[in-house]
């Protein structure tokens, strides 16, 4: 102990003899640091600590550009419905396939005007995930049809926040860009996948694939 405090008192005199070498170690010191703690935070949320669903290890997310959209830098959206359902079809090894997309939004009626991000999901969003709404429900079997999708979810900010956490709120309706949409239910607090904290409202997905969610149910004998 007596030699440790021996050569710490040494390397504070040498420091302090050469400022400008001190200021450049400090900063080294601590870009390292930092450049290890962002590596560490990426690691530990992406490959060590699982995704904060049942069966996490089951899920697989893929995201990809078609080459449409790579070469014109357009979207079109009856070729992405396209590859979403031939996949679907041509798919025999996960037990359930559904994809989302994104889209803002301005919400208006019983307030100033809002913008909300809207995740358009298919039906199977929720249950792959097996998430489950707080208060109300998720997406019927025909709700992605013309005429039947004007159904909305909320996350648990926006209903506490915007809606003063009433719970009369279903069945109620909602503008989203000035059509009317009927409220089914509202998240659990803390579920805003897929857009991290930023996910405000969920509708039936129609057009503009961007991404897949797989599930994999016969992978590993499951």
């Amino acid at each position: 102990m007596h030699n440790l405090i021996q050569d710490i008192r040494y390397a504070v005199r040498m420091l302090r003899r050469s400022p400008g070498f001190t200021t450049v170690a400090v900063i080294a010191l601590a870009l390292g640091i930092g450049a290890n703690t962002a590596v560490f935070t990426v690691v530990n949320g992406v490959l060590l600590r699982p995704m904060p669903f049942p069966e996490s290890e089951r899920l697989f997310l893929v995201s990809y550009s078609p080459r449409h959209f790579v070469l014109s830098g357009q979207m079109s959206p009856s070729f992405l419905d396209h590859d979403y359902l031939e996949f679907r079809r041509e798919d025999r090894l996960f037990e359930r396939i559904a994809t989302f997309t994104s889209s803002n939004a301005n919400l208006t009626g019983s307030a100033d005007a809002l913008r909300v991000l809207n995740a358009n999901v298919t039906l199977d969003f929720f249950s792959i995930l097996r998430a489950h709404p707080a208060i109300g429900r998720t997406f019927l079997a025909d709700e992605d049809q013309a005429g039947r999708d004007h159904v909305v979810l909320l996350s648990d900010k926006l209903w506490r926040s915007r809606f003063e956490a009433n719970s009369r709120i279903l069945g109620k309706t909602i503008q989203l860009d000035g059509m009317r949409y009927i409220v089914i239910g509202v998240m659990p607090a803390g579920f805003t996948f897929p857009y991290d904290d930023d996910t405000e409202v969920w509708t039936p997905f129609a057009y503009g694939m961007t991404h897949i969610i797989r599930f994999c149910g016969r992978c590993w004998g499951g």
